[in-house]
Protein backbone atom coordinates (compact mmCIF):
# COMPACT_ATOMS: atom_id res chain seq x y z
CA UNK A 1 0.00 0.00 0.00
CA UNK A 2 1.46 3.32 -0.98
CA UNK A 3 0.46 6.73 0.91
CA UNK A 4 0.36 10.23 -0.28
CA UNK A 5 1.24 13.30 1.31
CA UNK A 6 1.69 16.86 1.25
CA UNK A 7 2.54 19.71 3.25
CA UNK A 8 0.68 22.37 2.17
CA UNK A 9 2.13 25.75 4.59
CA UNK A 10 -0.33 29.08 3.75
CA UNK A 11 2.34 30.76 5.38
CA UNK A 12 4.69 32.37 2.35
CA UNK A 13 7.33 33.30 5.74
CA UNK A 14 7.06 29.23 6.47
CA UNK A 15 10.52 27.75 6.62
CA UNK A 16 12.05 24.39 8.68
CA UNK A 17 14.92 23.63 10.46
CA UNK A 18 16.36 20.68 11.90
CA UNK A 19 16.58 20.02 15.56
CA UNK A 20 19.71 19.79 17.41
CA UNK A 21 20.31 18.56 20.50
CA UNK A 22 17.72 16.51 23.42
CA UNK A 23 15.63 20.11 24.96
CA UNK A 24 12.67 18.11 23.37
CA UNK A 25 12.79 15.12 23.48
CA UNK A 26 10.53 14.66 26.21
CA UNK A 27 7.84 16.38 23.53
CA UNK A 28 8.80 13.76 21.00
CA UNK A 29 10.65 15.77 19.27
CA UNK A 30 14.21 14.32 18.65
CA UNK A 31 18.11 15.63 17.06
CA UNK A 32 17.65 14.95 13.34
CA UNK A 33 14.01 15.76 13.03
CA UNK A 34 12.76 18.55 10.83
CA UNK A 35 10.50 20.89 12.19
CA UNK A 36 8.41 23.13 9.89
CA UNK A 37 7.98 26.93 11.52
CA UNK A 38 5.09 29.58 10.60
CA UNK A 39 5.58 32.79 12.05
CA UNK A 40 1.69 33.65 10.95
CA UNK A 41 0.54 31.02 12.57
CA UNK A 42 -1.52 31.29 15.70
CA UNK A 43 -0.02 29.40 18.31
CA UNK A 44 -1.12 29.06 22.39
CA UNK A 45 0.41 28.01 25.62
CA UNK A 46 1.69 24.36 24.89
CA UNK A 47 2.73 25.05 21.45
CA UNK A 48 6.06 24.14 20.19
CA UNK A 49 7.71 26.80 19.18
CA UNK A 50 10.92 28.03 17.09
CA UNK A 51 12.34 31.46 19.25
CA UNK A 52 14.82 33.62 17.44
CA UNK A 53 16.50 36.10 19.75
CA UNK A 54 17.70 39.39 18.63
CA UNK A 55 21.96 37.76 18.97
CA UNK A 56 20.35 35.62 16.34
CA UNK A 57 20.81 32.58 18.74
CA UNK A 58 18.13 30.25 18.02
CA UNK A 59 15.89 27.52 19.76
CA UNK A 60 13.08 25.22 19.54
CA UNK A 61 10.63 24.91 22.83
CA UNK A 62 7.17 25.15 24.55
CA UNK A 63 5.17 28.33 24.48
CA UNK A 64 4.47 28.59 28.05
CA UNK A 65 2.85 32.09 28.09
CA UNK A 66 3.37 35.45 25.87
CA UNK A 67 2.26 38.96 25.98
CA UNK A 68 3.57 42.15 24.86
CA UNK A 69 6.13 42.34 27.08
CA UNK A 70 7.91 38.80 27.55
CA UNK A 71 7.44 35.20 26.22
CA UNK A 72 7.71 32.06 28.98
CA UNK A 73 9.34 29.04 27.55
CA UNK A 74 10.17 25.59 28.50
CA UNK A 75 12.64 23.04 27.59
CA UNK A 76 14.59 20.15 28.92
CA UNK A 77 18.29 20.43 30.07
CA UNK A 78 21.02 17.81 28.88
CA UNK A 79 20.49 14.41 31.14
CA UNK A 80 22.32 13.50 34.00
CA UNK A 81 21.88 10.32 35.47
CA UNK A 82 19.37 9.07 33.12
CA UNK A 83 17.08 11.78 33.80
CA UNK A 84 16.09 15.51 32.09
CA UNK A 85 15.39 18.36 34.41
CA UNK A 86 12.74 21.19 33.37
CA UNK A 87 13.74 24.51 32.90
CA UNK A 88 11.54 27.84 32.55
CA UNK A 89 13.15 30.78 30.75
CA UNK A 90 11.56 34.83 30.79
CA UNK A 91 12.94 36.23 27.58
CA UNK A 92 11.90 39.88 27.16
CA UNK A 93 9.71 41.03 23.90
CA UNK A 94 12.58 43.10 23.14
CA UNK A 95 14.90 40.69 22.73
CA UNK A 96 13.44 38.52 20.39
CA UNK A 97 13.88 38.93 16.43
CA UNK A 98 10.91 36.05 15.92
CA UNK A 99 8.91 33.65 17.08
CA UNK A 100 7.07 30.84 14.70
CA UNK A 101 4.88 27.76 15.53
CA UNK A 102 5.74 24.69 14.62
CA UNK A 103 3.21 23.21 12.58
CA UNK A 104 4.93 20.22 11.51
CA UNK A 105 7.83 17.84 12.11
CA UNK A 106 8.89 15.60 10.24
CA UNK A 107 10.46 12.31 11.81
CA UNK A 108 13.21 11.61 9.52
CA UNK A 109 14.73 12.70 6.18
Amino acid sequence: MAVEAELRLEDPEAFAVMAVGESLHPEGVRQGFLCFCSPNSSRRPGDIVFVERADGTVALKRLLSESLEMIVIEGWLPPEDGEQELYREEIKSSYIRRVATVVYVKRKL
